[in-house]
């Protein structure tokens, strides 16, 4: 099953606009291990870790367009995921590169990163010019 978002380039460019903001390596840890624990209980089949790790949002759209409670498709949806490679904070919204190309966006929910976006993969040449091709996005 697949569920393929675009992420909108306005989402990118204001990622991009505020790129070193404030405090951006004090929880670039933390969005990393959120990213990490995602893929780790997408690995292990537990959808119920994964669902607590997404944003309010990108839970309920994920709901919305399966018919499906969360626990039960998010462990079936196409991820590569792979080692972390870098991470970026922009004030209150956070990207994650990995090995295998995928990105990962998240942003502040009750004082913790939740994943906004997951599995993105972005297109050829600028990404300021196309949107990425996510698995979900919120």
């Amino acid at each position: 099953m697949t569920l393929r978002r675009r992420m909108t380039p306005v989402l990118a460019a204001a990622a991009a606009a505020v790129a070193g903001g404030c405090g951006g390596q004090a929880t670039a840890g933390e969005a990393e291990r959120v990213v990490e624990e995602f893929y780790g209980a997408v690995r292990a089949g537990d959808g119920d870790r994964a669902c607590r790790l997404l944003s309010a949002q990108a839970r309920s759209r994920l709901e919305s367009q399966t018919s499906q409670a969360c626990d039960g498709v998010i462990t079936r949806l196409r991820y590569s995921g792979g080692d972390i490679v870098d991470s970026h904070v922009f004030i209150t919204n956070a990207r994650v590169r990995l090995r295998s190309g995928e990105r990962a966006f998240l942003g502040r929910e009750d004082g913790r990163w939740r994943l906004d976006a997951i599995g993105c993969n972005p297109p050829p040449g600028d990404p300021r010019e196309q949107p990425a091709d996510c698995e979900l996005e919120a």
